[in-house]
């Protein structure tokens, strides 16, 4: 129940966030056609600040010294940004609308068209590729909330509230959600709000009133903009795990689906989101497999900058096919051949490589390097005196197969893992059609 309301409310937040976007440009009489084109803008914005801000390294040294206040407040920064690009894309259609009395709904279709363009165009001219990533790492490795940054330790039982809203979460889904209230009170219950529904619903008497209209109108727009832009990064960040390809997936014009089910009223708007997530959230646990047959959906995605001398084996990351997209749970090396796989600690950083090798007559050993430094070996071990070979040095016994030990030696004290790590962290590869 946690993780279905988790993903839903990623899921809803950005449809949520840019269908208060079409109100705003609709309640002050223009239609907002170009939300998904100015989603598609601001999470090519979103994503290229974060990339500036890893080239600076400020990041890196926030995540080295553990400040996950500072990387939330980069995420933070990263949304406004996002925001204030989107604001300035919306200002072509509100100048067309507005200033040149062009269609509304053309206008629209045409900022839809060029987005994905121009946004293909200026991650080919920056990273010449057709999809533009973090330098390094994923969103969840940056700006994911987990309990282990509130004080939990990695294997506290978390209450429903806890796990539901306080682990594995993003920030953003928090502050979207206060943005959304605040600027509803603002459309309602304050002077400019009823000014800008007037310029929407009369502009004649508004402008009577000594209000002006094209203003208000730019207003609108703008705020409409903004929003977008900032619902589009959310998305880039929380759902395609911070990578722009011009393209969100057809969010802005579902965004326009739930404004109209919402019947363009913020209440209503919130609940439709929340449906409209709930529902993706059930369609995707239905859409995927479960590849180890331990209850949870992934997929596994090779890491082809890790170097392995058998092919067949290799270091993976393990991807969790939540209803928002993909997101890393974990990474691991998978070795096929000996039927077993080792999750990674998370302060295994950098460069990871694994070198399998024959010991000796019924042992088969896998060396882990970290950066360089051997830090573990892993041994599958056959034969009559097995049991003996098992307890040879400082080797820790992690399970046992019929016919087979498996065995582990951790070789540095940078590294070093103790005996519980290394058991829990050790699993066997067990198919759907095994009996274990």
């Amino acid at each position: 129940m946690s993780f279905l309301i988790r993903q839903t409310l990623i899921y809803a937040i950005p449809l949520m966030i840019v269908a208060l976007a079409g109100i705003f440009a609709e309640r002050s009489g223009v239609i907002n056609l170009a939300l998904e084109g100015i989603m598609i803008f601001g999470a090519f914005i979103g994503v290229l600040f974060v990339r500036i801000l890893q080239a600076t390294g400020c990041m890196d040294i926030a995540k080295e010294a553990s400040n996950w206040a500072a990387l939330q407040g980069y995420m933070f920064l990263t949304m406004l940004a996002a925001a204030a690009l989107g604001a300035l894309f919306s200002m072509l259609l509100a100048f067309a609308a507005i200033k040149l009395k062009a269609d509304q709904t053309i206008g629209g279709t045409a900022l839809n068209m060029l987005a994905p363009a121009l946004v293909l165009f200026l991650i080919r001219v920056i990273v010449n590729q057709n999809n533009m990533t973090l330098i390094s790492g994923d969103s969840a490795t940056w700006f994911m909330i987990k309990k282990t940054m509130l004080g939990f330790a990695k294997n506290d039982k978390l209450n429903f509230f806890q796990e539901t809203f306080l682990n594995k979460v993003y920030l953003s889904t928090y502050i979207c959600i206060i943005i959304f209230i605040v600027l509803s009170i603002v459309l309602y219950k304050t002077r400019f709000g009823l000014r800008l529904r007037a310029c929407g619903e009369n502009p004649q008497a508004a402008a009577s009133l000594g209000i002006n209209v094209v203003k208000m109108r730019y207003a609108g727009v703008t705020i409409s903009g903004a929003l977008a832009g900032m619902g589009g990064f959310v998305y880039a960040m929380t759902t395609a795990n911070c990578s722009s390809n011009g393209d969100v997936a057809g969010f802005g014009f579902l965004a326009l689906a739930v404004m109209i089910f919402g019947n363009w009223k913020p209440l209503n708007v919130a609940g439709g989101a929340l449906l409209f997530g709930l529902f993706k959230c059930i369609a995707a646990s239905y859409s995927t497999l479960d590849i180890n047959g331990d209850g949870i959906t992934e997929l596994p995605r090779p890491d082809s900058s890790v170097s392995d001398t058998k092919q067949a084996d290799g270091m993976v990351f393990w991807e969790q096919y939540r209803p928002d997209g993909l997101a890393t749970v974990e990474r691991t090396y998978h070795c096929l051949s000996g039927g077993w796989y080792f999750i990674l600690p998370e302060d295994w950083t950098g460069e990871v490589t694994a070198l399998a090798s024959d010991a000796g007559i019924g042992e088969t050993q896998v060396t882990l390097s970290v950066q360089g430094e051997k830090a573990l070996s892993i041994c599958a071990l056959t034969g009559e005196n097995r049991e003996r070979r098992a307890l040879r040095g400082n080797r820790v016994v992690l399970k046992r197969r019929t016919g087979t030990i498996y065995a582990a030696e951790t070789l540095s004290e940078i590294y070093s893992l103790d005996e519980e790590t290394l058991r829990q962290n050790f699993n066997l590869i067990v198919h759907s059609w095994d009996a274990n």
